[in-house]
């Protein structure tokens, strides 16, 4: 017997929020492993200009830093320089030699400017050393790439300062009375477009376990599941809590900019990145007369600016929206991201917020009829809107009235795409919906373009087999992704799992052209895939061209040993790693560049977790960018030329760490090992709510309500960044036990998802 599964789209769409998604969320470059090594005496120079996008505000270039390092070394081999405001940077103190320049990006420039190393191409991804054995050079000059989904324009403001106290005084003349938002009970009972909702094709699947998924194979997978060191080790006395400000007394202001229309059409939400819901917490309440005039939010609808007041401290997710059918205005989320995952959160935990600010521009919708086609089951059925990028949204299908509308979109070409499902929601067909002959759609730019949509009956198919060879186990997991060709763009539209003997699993399909890949479902870093017919890429690839009610047989492929494309960033953790997703996120973040050896980079997964290497890590997610260490170190054991002494006394500046009191003096163990407990209250002070409150019962068997880190711990239980040990019936925390490097990166990842 074999098993075959169906899943649905898999193209994601990759934001800095999510994705293991982001490259360079969090781009502060350093490693646990290797102390920086400063050149001595060094005359050579490395000198540049840092171009922006067309479009993007030169305010940007302020969270761009420039490295430099040998090709061994994945150290930095001097500080890194910064970019002038005019893109002029320059690397000084070098030895004579060649060195790798690497350019990133921090802070709200991550979440819209792509890093990568000068000279850097698909033939070449490690880049080209610059060689200044001879001279210096100041001619290395680099074009940055905006992340995809960044927007054409970010708010003039980028760079959200933490102020404390800084709040608008309340707007009030004839300014702002006659342009006030009018309060409204719902989106619903206005005229505005639907909102838009970017969707990631791999949810698409009627279940989890489903033998088709839309799209191509995902480039990881994570269990979830989370794994403990057997030594044992020292708790630290490290119980320093964050002093929190009381609630209700925190403020984010900024301003919004209109592109073209009403400023009486804007609305702007906020939420509670702790409360988990998904839902906006509430509007800017300027104009509810339930509330004391002194106790509104502010809002001046001639300038834009506008202050959410009297809020908890907290982290909260701003979204601007335009509620109005005309012209069409394209929602954004702070700091002008498509969609909630891709939002920054603000944080006030310890002051206020200003610069908060939102830039509402043109987009494009669509909307018409829709005809639905013979075998489709309209009620069990969902429309979507795809752009050649693979971005995809929902689209507002009134089945009653046979309607539909989409949201507001970025500017662009679109298809609409059908997604037909069986009585019991599993993946049954996909298709794409046509206006006469017509599949592309391109509406004029602050518009919405009306097309009426028909479609085709799904009755075509295509069937294979995949084989395995060159040592692969008869069970490895294997996926035929199929690609459809339409109008010059290679669209995923599902893979289809196969464990061993029979066929892969097939949709229902309309006439077309399409392209199959044949790869591993995991660990493809052990398995050479192929295009079918025995092609080497996508472009080689046989077009298949499918007739209505053909069944395609004998689209069969092989896999063998070697790699199918995803290559780990370490050596020593394969693809097909129960870890593989949060370690690679590791890497791509920022968060841990492992160690260097002459054949590669290792991570060391099995390792326990150093509370030096925990300062670094948390001080690369969490510290602000121009942060200086204090002349004097706050711990006896640490002096000012630690290689971490920077993130080190971070942790105390903070108040992540007290350190450990011994005879008068305060230590910090830099070598020790962190145990389980000490990294929940290390993860809580830094992340947890202010308002959370402990259960009253234990989530895990071996940890009391009276043990002193019982909050913390339950914390981490309860905000899903913990699911303990299984041990029978019964979850145990293990908090003596050290952390693994490998279970620190499941942490870790788990909170910049959810958190």
């Amino acid at each position: 017997m074999f098993s075959s599964s169906l899943e649905r789209p898999g193209i994601r769409w990759r934001v800095p929020a999510i994705g293991i998604v982001v490259a360079l969320v969090l781009s502060l470059i350093s490693v646990v492993s290797a102390p920086l090594a400063h050149a001595e005496d060094g005359d050579r120079s490395i000198a540049g200009v840092v171009a922006l996008p067309e479009g993007l505000d030169a305010e940007l270039l302020a969270g761009v830093q420039v490295t430099a390092r040998t090709a061994n070394d994945e150290d930095p081999v001097v500080d890194p320089a910064t970019v002038d405001a005019d893109g002029a940077y320059s690397i000084t103190g070098l030895e004579p030699g060649a060195y790798l320049v690497e350019f990133s990006a921090a802070g709200v420039a991550a979440g819209v400017l792509e890093g990568q190393v000068y000279g850097a191409a698909d033939e070449q991804p490690e880049g080209t050393p610059v060689d200044v054995s001879a001279e210096s050079r100041n001619d290395v000059n680099v074009t940055l790439e905006a992340v995809v989904g960044a927007a054409e324009d970010i708010p003039g403001d980028v760079g959200a300062s933490i102020e404390d106290p800084a709040a608008l005084e309340e707007s009030g003349g004839a300014a702002a009375s006659g342009e006030e938002v009018a309060e409204l009970e719902s989106r619903e009972a206005s005229d505005a477009l639907p909102r838009a909702e970017l969707v990631d094709p791999a949810e698409l699947a009627g279940d989890s376990v489903s033998s088709v998924q839309g799209g191509t194979v995902p480039d990881e997978e994570g269990t979830g599941a989370e794994v403990t060191a057997s030594q044992e080790a020292t708790v630290s006395d490290d119980n320093g809590l964050i002093t929190n400000a009381t609630t209700g007394n925190r403020t984010i202001s900024g301003k919004v900019s209109l592109e073209t229309g009403s400023m009486s059409s804007v609305r702007i939400y906020l939420e509670n990145v702790a409360s988990g819901s998904g839902t906006p917490s509430r509007y800017l309440n300027h104009n509810n007369t339930s509330i004391p005039a002194a106790q509104r939010d502010t809002w001046n609808a001639s300038t834009g600016q506008f202050s959410f007041r009297n809020l908890a401290s907290g982290r909260y997710r701003i979204s601007f929206e335009y509620w109005a059918a005309s012209p069409v205005i394209v929602e954004r989320w702070y700091p002008n991201a498509l969609d909630r995952s891709s939002a920054k959160a603000v944080d006030v935990r310890k002051g206020n917020a200003t610069g908060i600010n939102g830039s509402l521009k043109r987009g494009v919708a669509l909307k018409g009829n829709v005809a639905t086609p013979a075998g489709v089951n309209k009620s069990t059925s969902s429309l979507y809107v795809v752009n050649a990028k693979g971005q995809m949204w929902s689209a507002g299908w009134n089945k009653t009235a046979n309607t539909y509308q989409t949201p507001a979109l970025p500017a662009g070409d679109y298809w609409v795409q059908l997604v037909g499902y069986t009585a019991s929601y599993k993946l049954d067909s996909i298709q794409f919906m046509k206006s006469g002959s017509a599949t592309k759609f391109t509406p004029s730019l602050g518009g919405t373009l009306t097309r009426n949509l028909t479609g085709t009956n799904p009755n075509a198919s295509i069937v294979g087999k995949i084989g395995v060879t060159g040592g692969l186990p008869k069970d490895f997991l294997r996926a035929a992704n199929v690609y459809q060709v339409l109008d010059g763009v290679h669209f995923p539209l599902y893979y289809a799992w196969q464990n061993h003997g029979g066929n892969y699993l097939t949709l229902g399909l309309t006439p077309g052209q399409y392209k199959v890949e044949f790869t591993a479902k995991t660990g493809r870093d052990v398995a050479k895939g192929e295009w079918w017919d025995k092609k080497s890429t996508r472009a080689k690839a046989n077009v298949i061209t499918l007739t209505s009610g053909q069944k395609r047989t004998g689209v069969n492929g092989t896999l063998r040993t070697g790699s199918s494309g995803q290559v780990s960033p370490f050596k020593d953790v394969k693809s097909n790693h129960k870890f593989y997703n949060e370690i690679a996120w590791m890497f791509h973040s920022g968060t841990s560049t492992g160690t260097r050896k002459s054949d590669g980079r290792y991570y060391y997964p099995k390792q326990s977790v150093t509370r030096e290497a925990m300062a670094a890590f948390m001080f690369r997610m969490n510290a602000p960018a121009k942060y200086k260490a204090p002349a004097k170190s706050p711990f006896k054991d640490v002096s000012t030329k630690h290689k971490f002494y920077k993130e080190i006394a971070w942790m105390y500046t903070s108040g992540l760490s007290t350190g450990i009191k011994k005879g008068g003096s305060r230590y910090y163990e830099p070598k020790s090992k962190v145990s389980r407990e000490a990294m929940a209250a290390f993860m809580y002070r830094q992340y947890a709510p202010s308002n959370y409150k402990k259960p009253s019962y234990s989530p895990f068997t071996d940890i009391r309500t009276n043990h002193k880190f019982f909050k913390e711990i339950s914390w981490m239980y309860d905000s899903g960044l913990s699911t303990g040990v299984r041990k029978g019936y019964q979850r145990h925390y293990e908090a003596k036990k050290p952390v693994t490097r490998e279970a620190m990166a499941a942490f870790l990842f788990r909170n910049a998802l959810y958190n």
